[in-house]
């Protein structure tokens, strides 16, 4: 009687794990939202330019993009008229 109990008792435990996996969405289901906001320019000045650097419109260039010397050889890196010219 005793490990009957027991028997019936792990049966009825196994089958509600059993459904509890089964109530969860396969990957095939998933469904992915983007959460981001998109971002509308319809301002030129306010256009983010992918290929290029404007050293006037970065705040703090040297922290921002610090100077890395990696050979014996080192050139000077600054701006001058909101232009990034580099000498060697």
């Amino acid at each position: 009687m005793r490990n009957t109990r027991y028997i019936l008792l792990f049966t009825l435990l196994i089958t509600t794990l059993d459904l509890a996996a089964q109530s969860q969405p396969s990957p095939n289901e998933i469904k992915f939202v983007r959460q981001g906001v998109k971002r509308m320019i319809f301002d030129r000045e306010q256009s983010i330019h992918l290929a290029g650097i404007e050293p006037k419109n970065i705040i703090g260039l040297p922290s921002m993009h610090p100077v890395s010397h990696y050979t014996s050889d080192t050139s000077n890196v600054f701006v001058r008229e909101d232009k990034l010219p580099l000498t060697s």
